[in-house]
């Protein structure tokens, strides 16, 4: 039940920011060559002298005595995330031009690496204990990865327990939806790939469902010692098309594509500087994207000032365009108006360009 590759198909997608990338917790490959759940099983054992932790390995949950418990382990496993997981994976896939990227699980590899080569991005992930904010609109420019299930380093996001995914399931088809556009860019793909996902893990296909992948995608999966019924299940109700490559192969394979298409990430020694990417929105007057990578650019170096400022550029932003919208405001007034968020936006970029240096 193999399936061939199109890559052009692929590709095409890429390009036009109609293909998502999911990660799921097989991504995670220690060096040692042990899977990650070996090393969560190693950690319980470690952590857990007296035997108060129950692990269900069938679905990948625990049963923590109390709360003190968990979040020690949760601690625990954001070492273990720090620790073993091998970080070429994470280099390679920050390289591919992808718009969008979900994550499975609450580890924070991916995103550190793109701050480590200073690749513009956005980053969120959905907590569970309190409603999601709005996230910017993914592109190819400032690609968004979202963590779906928690954030490591918040223990009460984490989902461990089978109570923590009723709580998650409650709330995501509940009042806390995901972001708008985060659903609108899933809903707007043709084309999506999925990487360490164990597919006879029921939950996984729950979670299918709630991301409304179900239907209507071109959908690749590699296919990794998967039971002949589950594929079939998948290949019926998902429509998934299982590839005979392995997962490092196929992102090995995915990257020289890329690469002799022109499109992977161009660096200039080893760094993407975010002040050149705003300069050239402001330049393309996409004032809109530029003050998106500047507040992304503040927020993770947490200046809070900064932050603030770009947060009031962006009020004044959408007030200008509803003004447009309405008629509101003469042809010259908004021009005024329009540049002087652009000077503004240069200066607040000349204090980003020094930090970069």
């Amino acid at each position: 039940m193999s399936e061939t590759v199109d890559w052009n198909f692929i590709l095409d997608k890429i390009k036009k920011e109609k293909c998502v990338l999911l990660l799921g917790p097989e991504l995670c490959v220690p060096k040692d060559g042990k899977s990650f759940e070996e090393h969560l099983v190693e950690q319980i054992e470690t952590q857990d002298k007296s035997g108060q932790i129950n692990y269900y390995k069938k679905d990948g949950f625990f049963l923590f005595k109390n709360d003190e418990e968990k979040m020690h382990f949760g601690y625990q496993m954001e070492q273990l995330y720090k620790s073993s997981c091998n970080e070429d994976i994470f280099n390679t896939i920050s390289k591919l031009p992808f718009h969008l990227i979900i994550s499975a699980t609450p580890d924070l590899n991916l995103k550190q690496v793109f701050e480590k080569n200073k690749i513009p991005h956005s980053f969120a992930f959905y907590d569970k204990t309190s409603t999601p904010e709005e996230v910017p609109e993914p592109s190819k420019e400032e690609p968004l990865i979202y963590n779906l299930l928690g954030n490591v380093e918040k223990w009460d996001s984490l989902i461990l327990t089978y109570d923590d995914l009723f709580d998650f399931l409650s709330e995501i088809m509940g009042d806390r939806e995901l972001p708008t556009n985060l659903k609108n860019a899933l809903k707007e793909a043709d084309s999506l790939i999925f990487l360490g996902f164990k597919f006879e893990k029921w939950y996984v296909q729950l979670l299918l469902r709630i991301l409304k992948l179900q239907m209507g995608k071109t959908k690749y999966a590699y296919n990794k010692a998967i039971d002949y019924d589950t594929q079939c299940f998948c290949i019926e109700q998902f429509k998934i098309k299982f590839i005979d490559e392995n997962m490092h192969q196929f992102i090995a394979d995915l990257n020289e594509k890329c690469k002799d298409e022109g499109i992977l990430r161009e660096t200039e020694n080893g760094d993407i500087l975010v002040s050149g990417l705003i300069e050239k929105y402001i330049a393309e007057d996409l004032l809109e994207k530029a003050i998106v990578a500047a507040k992304s650019f503040f927020n993770r170096k947490n200046e809070e000032e900064l932050i603030d400022d770009v947060i009031l550029l962006e009020g004044r932003q959408k007030r200008l365009n509803r003004k447009i919208n309405l008629g509101v405001i003469e042809e010259r007034s908004a021009e005024i108006e329009h540049n002087k968020i652009k000077l503004a936006l240069l200066e607040l970029n000349k204090e980003l360009k020094q930090m970069e240096e």
